[in-house]
């Protein structure tokens, strides 16, 4: 499989879902392999090891320097092959929301165009198997001798709306694409509104997700853009959080209810059993 950076650089602003104030972000090409991430002009190591546990969100973090949210801009990059570009944030350290799905990345890669990388790093692959287990979350790699990334994800939630859901392919680029990339971020109304009291969520709204209603409504106008739209996206959240080691990913996951704590500390078990190979 190919690898790329971008052909040129594109610019992406936009409003943290959490902070509520925009930032911008820059991707530029870059002439060698590796994610190169700088804050306010700090560099910020892309790490598993460099994940700052926090709610609703994937957070990096290294010294005094923090990213939050980049798990939407980083699936897309896994699922395009980008394996070498600079990312540069600007303002307020928190990736713009969007749409709360990757399409827009993606449609921003597209306009700066890939070039082939030489030297792409090697694929992190899932050795023996690992496990991830904690509060009703069970998270499973092995091995694939087929290649690729192989992913099945199960979800069930107290909505009609959700109810119990279930994914599974081999997440090809045009399955990146066509079937994970668009589906928005998700939430319950009493999930929102515990989070906005909270303190997070300032910048939520219709445009960056979708909002379960308590009356088992989506809020959404347009509706849903999948019948499984939420289990697709727990999805993205994973192959966006399995690109912290800023390289692709060859195994099979099984994931039952996961999240962004748990999808990096199963990461974490595979980069631990390839350091000790």
């Amino acid at each position: 499989m190919l690898a790329y950076t971008l052909t040129k650089s594109c610019e992406v602003s936009g409003i943290g879902l959490h902070n509520g104030l925009e930032s911008l972000v820059r991707l530029s090409p870059r002439t060698k392999a590796g994610i190169e991430i700088k804050v306010n002009g700090q560099p910020l190591t892309l790490s598993p090891t460099n994940m700052l546990p926090t709610p609703l969100r994937t957070t990096l973090a290294e010294g005094n320097i923090t990213l939050a949210t980049p798990e939407h801009l980083l699936a897309a990059l896994h699922g395009l092959n980008i394996l070498g570009i600079s990312i540069e944030i600007e303002g307020p350290p928190e990736v713009p929301i969007l749409d709360g799905s990757a399409l827009p990345w993606v449609a921003a890669i597209d306009a700066a165009g890939r070039t082939e990388l030489a030297n792409p790093p090697p694929l992190l692959k899932a050795g023996r198997p690992s496990t991830y287990s904690n509060e009703g979350r069970l998270l499973l790699a092995t091995p694939r001798l087929l290649g690729g990334l192989e992913v099945e994800c199960h979800v069930t939630y107290p909505s009609a709306v959700i109810g119990t859901q279930h994914w599974r392919g081999v997440i090809t680029e045009e399955v990146f694409r066509t079937e994970i990339a668009p589906a928005r971020s998700f939430a319950l109304q009493a999930e929102v509104e515990a989070a906005m009291a909270a303190g997070l969520l300032r910048g939520a709204s219709l445009a960056s997700g979708v909002l379960l209603t308590r009356e088992e409504t989506i809020a959404n106008p347009e509706g849903l853009r999948f019948p499984d739209e939420p289990v697709r996206h727990k999805m993205l959240d994973f192959i966006g959080d399995s690109f912290l080691a800023g390289r692709r990913v060859q195994g099979s996951f099984a994931l039952t209810a996961p999240g962004h704590t748990a999808n990096i500390r199963l990461l974490q078990q595979v980069v631990a059993q390839e350091a000790e190979a």
